[in-house]
């Protein structure tokens, strides 16, 4: 007989997604917790849980779809944001140091010389 609903499936691909997929004890204890300590009970059959077990639910197609989904979109995600930020901050970056050479060779300022004025500066 099967214990484990669909449903309990989706449950555990959404806390995995909550929380990136942590091992299966830390996530088993996750999953008492919503039941036991804040009285969920869409979370009462996942919450005996053993961790073996919670890693051959992760096996399963319906699992594995769901998952595969959240990832799809988190990784999409992910890699707009970080592209874009690491875009940003090099652009910046460059256009720092550059302003910074430029300011050094027209000060006369030796390279050690700038980094005192510029960390007492800050």
């Amino acid at each position: 007989a099967q214990v484990y609903t669909e449903a309990d499936v989706r449950l555990l691909a959404q806390v995995d997604r909550a929380h990136e997929r942590l091992s299966g004890p830390a996530t088993r204890r996750i999953l008492a917790r919503e039941y036991q300590d804040y009285g969920r009970t869409e979370y009462a059959r996942l919450a005996g849980i053993s961790p073996a077990h919670l890693y051959n639910l992760r096996k399963r197609p319906d699992y594995r779809k769901v998952a595969a989904y959240q990832e799809s979109i988190r990784a999409a995600a992910h890699g707009v944001s970080f592209g874009l930020a690491k875009t940003v901050f090099n652009d910046v970056l460059r256009s720092n140091a550059s302003m910074i050479g430029k300011t050094m060779a027209r000060s006369g300022l030796s390279s050690s010389a700038w980094r005192r004025v510029t960390l007492c500066c800050m």
